[in-house]
């Protein structure tokens, strides 16, 4: 009779624990890595004239989300200043107008001399040298998809900011505002981007995935092991 191979299993045993680690540990620095994407959602692009803040205020823009919620705003400003302190801006998203209900406020951003310029002279010309400055809120703002917001622009203290806006209509679901009413003449938008924000998956959970994939599939393997067959033919179990 031919002898029954038994393999032991605590090297498998073994290399699923290894494997448990390593996912593990995948997943902790997946959470401390994971890479985040934008999806825009409305946007007007265009770059035409620059209104002064806080002279001009209130100042913003209507629009209409197709998405359930916002994460993030983004405007195209500039230091409309000679002096050399900096100033802080924030934006409030209100429900239909100015005078709608505060529905998410961001945090306040402090721009500092210069920040539109990494190098060079032009600090404080009007003009539209202009760089994107960023509104993140700390939680998501919910929103009803097709239903009218606005995004109101807020200059918190320091030097005098310039805030972009567009000529030519490019957004036709909105329109821009400054003194509190709508700006300039018809057509007049803020050069604005809204949307959320989406993790991606990073390469170390995806090898994560990847390694205990792989060792799902020894443990298969090593429970289908090829046994000699008996006497009979039948395999020895």
């Amino acid at each position: 009779m031919t002898a029954v191979i038994v393999r032991s299993s605590s090297r498998v045993v073994a290399t699923f624990v290894r494997a448990a680690w390593v996912v593990a540990l995948g997943a902790g620095l997946s959470r401390t890595v994971a890479a985040e994407s934008d999806i825009v959602d409305q946007f007007q692009s265009d770059v035409d004239v620059v209104v002064g803040m806080p002279v001009r205020e209130p100042m913003g823009q209507t629009f209409i989300p197709s998405l359930s919620s916002v994460d993030f705003v983004e405007l195209q400003m500039f230091d409309a200043s000679h002096d050399s302190n900096g100033g802080s801006v924030f934006v409030r998203i209100r429900e239909e107008s100015m005078s709608g209900d505060v529905v998410g406020t961001s945090p306040i951003v402090f721009l500092e001399d210069c920040f539109q310029f990494p190098a060079g002279p032009g600090c404080g010309m009007i003009a539209t040298v202009v760089a994107p400055v960023r509104f993140g809120f700390i939680d998501s703002v919910p929103l009803t998809a097709g239903q009218s917001y606005l995004i109101e622009v807020i200059h918190a203290g320091g030097d005098l900011l310039g805030v972009a806006f567009g000529l030519r209509n490019q957004y036709m679901k909105g329109a821009g505002f400054y003194d509190g009413s709508e700006g300039f003449s018809a057509g007049v938008d803020l050069t604005f981007r809204e949307g959320v924000i989406v993790p991606e998956p990073t390469s170390v959970a995806l090898l994560a995935a990847g390694v205990l994939a792989a060792v799902g599939g020894r443990w298969r393997r090593c429970r289908v092991e090829s046994f000699p067959a008996s006497a009979t033919g039948k395999p020895i179990r």
